[in-house]
């Protein structure tokens, strides 16, 4: 069916309800609904739906009331067609309205397949780069002798070119891997204050948990030393996040977690 028989059909069933308009105290609000319910049928009858409709009827009545008011006589036919051309263009309105929100609560609900699908997998304690870097976390795991740089990142939250040096020297080991891995790994367990060492040793360490923007494959394990050199670099000259300071913990640490030797 072509837009030109529908709107015919829908003036045509319009026509057989509208005279019920005339008796009410808002004739426009009437022929809305009446047209709701010819075009949007089930959908009409949503009470979230119903409240955009009358919104957007309180907020174009004033707009198209010269189509219909009596005092610009118009009366019987032209009446009855300036409330259907209102009519009309408030439930068009409405639709946008109505389908834009339908779509954003879907897109809530079920989000696109490449979303879902772009996730960080874990193999032998190697992640595989995404399209969603945002998403990536490193551990480094520095040895607590380091005092100079372990005060420098306490302070700045965050790394720099000036502590490239010494971060790579107090690095003893590291993890690279997503948000979930880190939240299911052992690792996340040595964030915990409970942990903290009532006796130093010089075998204690600090664990730093970092947000990746992107990824560097210097991280992964199976990286050679250059490669990790390099990568600990950028990563200090891209002044990467440091989102969490663990307590200072002992050498068992990182003997009963997933990481890996710098």
């Amino acid at each position: 069916m072509k837009v030109g028989d529908n709107i015919k059909a829908w003036k045509k069933d319009f026509e057989t309800k509208w005279d019920s308009c005339e008796k009410q105290k808002d004739p426009l609000k009437c022929a809305v609904k009446i047209l709701s319910s010819i075009i949007l049928s089930e959908t009409a009858t949503d009470k979230d739906n119903g409240k955009v409709i009358d919104a957007c009827t309180d907020y174009f009545s004033e707009s198209f009331e010269p189509l219909y008011i009596n005092e610009n006589k118009k009366k019987g036919g032209l009446r009855m067609k300036g409330l259907f051309i209102a009519g009309l263009a408030i439930v068009g309105i409405s639709m946008i309205f109505i389908y834009q929100r339908k779509y954003n609560n879907d897109q809530k609900k079920n989000p696109p397949e490449i979303e879902r699908n772009e996730k960080i997998e874990k193999v032998d304690n190697v992640y595989k780069p995404s399209h969603t870097p945002n998403q990536n976390v490193l551990i480094l795991v520095l040895r607590a002798g380091n005092e100079s740089c372990l005060n420098t990142l306490k302070e700045n939250m965050r790394l720099s070119a000036e502590v490239y040096d010494e971060l790579y020297k107090a690095t003893r080991y590291l993890w690279v891997g997503n948000a979930n891995q880190f939240n299911n790994s052992k690792i996340i367990n040595w964030f915990d204050e409970s942990n903290n060492q009532t006796q130093a040793s010089s075998l204690d360490v600090y664990l730093i948990k970092l947000a990746l923007e992107k990824n560097y494959s210097g991280l992964l394990q199976s990286a050679d030393g250059q490669a990790r050199l390099s990568a600990f670099k950028q990563l200090c000259q891209d002044g990467a996040k440091i989102e969490e300071f663990s307590p200072r913990v002992s050498n068992a640490a990182y003997g009963t977690t997933e990481v890996y030797e710098k």
